[in-house]
């Protein structure tokens, strides 16, 4: 980089503080040169390997990360504040300079850097937001995880701390991270009194219950029944849905008792219809389906089989990746248990496939496909 001519080292610092891929027409605005002067800047960082094409047709990045980190670090302080204010004036004025779902992403970097830290909080927010909308949870997590950074250097945060910590335990646990997830949920409960908030108690033991479940350390129940016993469904439906969903799918799995599994899911279909909720109701069909495909001495599992294709045709027309995640592998997992392995691998296959044509990472689940899959090929003997 020190062989390049100034002007064009003077431009790499400027494209540095922007999130990769920069378009061509941000850094004219940024430089305030003309697209000659640009080009000319550009050209010999282009000679010399240090940019390369971005994803666009007209934007650049670094070759690697680690150049673009080195040349970062040469701004002086004053300037990187300023820069990284440029940057974030310039995206308010002209939104359409980034990718819809990438600017609020942008506006909270850029504003995190100039020390704009009530600017940067809301923006990580409403970035958070978005990408729960594309089931984007690791970039989710991230944002939350800088509002809780700054919450308290913002003196209207709009959201309690508590429900905050909430928020960011979930997507921790959504992007397959449910040690952090714990953590947090713990965090939160220290600070929730179940007389004065039962419903936001009762979620945080919910979510408690799951990452209990899926580390292993426990089958979730008594976080579970105490989450029962904060809320019901007549003043309470949309948060009891999701524990007796829970606990119907821990009863399936983790016990004998598959009259509650049974109880359960039929008490989740029920608050479905109450809150008109299509997912809750596939999600109870998934757990009846799975009960019944696994009674294979009382002749039921072609019954539960039918049931359960039945559940992922409506899953995906659904599109909530997480339903579409459980019944695939409800249905491989059934499959196995009755030994018919070829048709358990072909379900799990599918199900990874239509979870990367959607776009979206679901590491728990796609890890519980993949161990299926390897169980029915040593079954096959095919190593």
């Amino acid at each position: 980089v020190e062989q390049l001519p100034e002007p064009t080292q003077r431009m790499l610092r400027l494209l540095s503080a922007a999130l990769p891929p920069v378009d061509h027409r941000f850094l004219l605005l940024v430089t305030g040169t003309t697209d000659d002067e640009l080009n000319e800047l550009i050209r010999p960082a282009f000679q010399a390997h240090i940019l390369v094409p971005g994803e666009g047709p007209t934007s650049y990045r670094f070759r690697h990360a680690l150049l673009r980190e080195a040349v970062h670090n040469e701004l002086l302080p004053g300037e990187h504040s300023a820069l990284h204010r440029r940057y974030a004036e310039l995206l308010e004025d002209e939104p359409s300079l980034v990718a819809a779902e990438m600017r609020e992403v942008e506006l909270a970097h850029h504003w995190y850097s100039a020390r704009d830290y009530v600017r940067a909080y809301e923006a990580a927010v409403k970035a958070a937001e978005t990408a729960d909308i594309r089931y984007a949870y690791a970039e989710e997590h991230q944002m939350l995880e800088r509002a809780l950074d700054l919450w308290d250097q913002v003196p209207e945060p709009g959201l309690d701390y508590a429900r905050l910590l909430y928020r960011t335990a979930c997507a921790a646990h959504l992007a397959g991270d449910p040690h952090r997830a714990l953590f947090l949920t713990d965090k939160a409960l220290k600070r929730v009194d179940p007389a004065q908030d039962p419903e936001l108690a009762a979620l945080l033991h919910h979510l408690r219950s799951r990452d209990h479940h899926v580390l292993g350390r426990s089958d979730g129940m008594a976080d579970i029944w105490a989450a029962l016993d904060l809320v019901d469904g007549e003043s309470c439906p949309q948060v009891r849905v999701q524990i007796t969903n829970s606990a119907s799918f821990i009863k399936m799995l983790t016990s004998d008792d598959i009259d509650a599994a049974l109880r359960f899911a039929e008490e989740t279909a029920l608050l479905a219809d109450k809150i008109d909720s299509d997912l809750y109701r596939i999600a109870a069909t998934i757990t009846k389906g799975t009960v019944l495909a696994g009674q294979g001495s009382l002749g039921t599992h072609e019954e539960g089989l039918a049931i359960l294709r039945q559940a992922i045709i409506d899953a995906l027309g659904f599109g909530d990746p997480g339903v579409i995640g459980r019944g695939y592998i409800n249905l491989c997992s059934a499959l196995e248990t009755l030994d018919r392995h070829q048709e358990a691998v072909q379900v799990a296959r599918a199900g990874l496939a239509e979870l990367k044509r959607r776009g979206v990472r679901l590491r728990i689940a796609e890890s519980m496909m993949w161990t299926n899959i390897a169980d029915s090929l040593i079954a096959l003997r095919r190593w």
